[in-house]
């Protein structure tokens, strides 16, 4: 699945005459090693595997806005508990929740 974060973190404004009036500037998946990101947590997983960076599956996205928004997506294998199956749902769909703080 891809997991999409979104903060504000002011220190991060920039002036958009610096950067050729652009609003948003798309950077490099490893500055996201170098920005705070929000602490996030899903209880209901059991394990998780991130996609090794070199692999073709690693997948991300790091957007800043010059309001110093940052949109940051990333590629994630969870594996979670799942509730009660509902039997009355057509097409025997289930619905998983994902909870995270």
């Amino acid at each position: 699945m891809f997991y999409r974060e979104a903060w504000r973190d002011p220190r991060l404004k920039y002036s958009k005459a610096k950067f050729k009036n652009k609003t948003e500037i798309s950077l490099h998946e490893s500055y996201s090693n170098f920005l705070w990101h929000p602490d996030t947590f899903v209880p209901n997983a059991i394990a998780s595997k991130n996609p090794r960076k070199q692999s073709i599956t690693h997948r991300s996205l790091l957007r800043l806005r010059n309001d110093g928004s940052i949109l940051y997506s990333r590629r994630l294998s969870l594996v979670v508990t799942c509730g009660e199956i509902i039997p009355f749902l057509p097409e025997k769909k289930n619905i998983l929740f994902l909870r995270h703080h």
